[in-house]
């Protein structure tokens, strides 16, 4: 099996996001790719103490959808 892991563009997007639900600014927020399988998995947000749990499913590298799961 191959691994569909989100491009940096992607990651970028999701930067964006979480910098508006944490009240941060976006440079101030970093992402970590924690579980992943296959296409799909998890990615954590963090920054100005916060953090925030995503849901990434991606078709291809540049098309994810990711969702917040906590």
């Amino acid at each position: 099996m191959v691994a569909v892991l989100p491009s940096e563009t992607v990651l970028r997007d999701m930067r964006k996001d979480a910098a508006h639900n944490l009240g941060c600014q976006t440079p101030n927020v970093g992402v970590e790719v924690e579980a992943w399988e296959g296409s799909q998995g998890s990615v954590i947000a963090y920054g100005c103490g916060y953090r925030l749990t995503y849901y990434v499913a991606c078709q291809t590298n540049l098309f994810c959808k990711f969702s917040i799961t906590d």
